[in-house]
């Protein structure tokens, strides 16, 4: 769920399978009427198709695209951020969320190891929603790809840390911060049996290399020991 909150003056910019529904959902409370949330809650899958059809925006557009329509000048005053995640772990998460809704992913009915979801020829493209795509795709410009519209790009695994920070610097009161809850959403189930192998952390590395180098994320973080059941969803 993207959000685009004027009481507050920021914008959420929702990469898919970062750890964003979470976010959101947690953020909800911090909106009022004059607020707009994009996906997510059952309000906000209503608003989402509405301005989705009548802006072009949704749920997990990209910040280029936001700002397009909020003006540079707008987009200037308000603060953004982001969550990002291990691209590793992103594609752990994708994969078990694709599988458990196959009956709508109908490309996923046939994909049923991890190996044969990362050799499919529809991982090297955009996928559904674009989420396929990598996480620096949503936060820089797209010509000029050294320029991040993002003010503050945090990562999932440092979020207990850099999400209190960054909202102490949007300037929401403490009373409201200490009220946000931030739970798990839109995880699915975890799938038994499942290991990494040398050959997927290669394959994930090769087609996730520019957010490895953009984010400074580590290849070697996971061994190929590391159950794909390990960490959020």
């Amino acid at each position: 769920m993207a959000i685009i909150n004027r009481t507050w003056n920021f914008v959420f910019v929702h990469i898919p399978k970062a750890g964003g529904t979470s976010m959101a959902h947690a953020l909800a409370p911090l909106s009022t009427w004059q607020d707009l949330q994009l996906g997510g809650t059952e309000f906000g899958e209503k608003v989402h198709r509405a301005y989705s059809a009548q802006f072009g925006l949704s749920k997990h557009s990209y910040a280029f695209e936001l700002r397009n329509v909020i003006g540079h000048k707008t987009w200037a005053s308000m603060t953004s951020f982001a969550l990002v995640r291990h691209p590793v772990a992103r594609t752990i998460s994708t994969f078990r969320y694709l599988r458990h809704h196959c009956d709508h992913y109908r490309f996923m009915e046939n994909i049923d190891t991890f190996d044969a979801f990362l050799q499919a020829e529809f991982w090297q493209k955009p996928g559904p929603d674009r989420m396929f795509l990598p996480q620096s795709k949503w936060l820089f410009h797209p010509a000029r790809p050294s320029e991040c519209l993002v003010d503050n790009v945090i990562k999932l695994e440092n979020s207990d840390q850099a999400l209190p920070e960054a909202l102490r610097a949007i300037e929401i009161p403490q009373v409201k911060r200490d009220a946000l809850r931030f739970e798990q959403k839109n995880a699915s189930p975890k799938l038994a049996g499942l290991a990494l192998r040398d050959e997927h952390i290669a394959a994930i590395g090769e087609r996730y290399r520019d957010d490895f180098e953009t984010f400074g994320y580590d290849l070697e973080v996971f061994k190929p020991s590391d159950s794909v059941n390990s960490g959020h969803v």
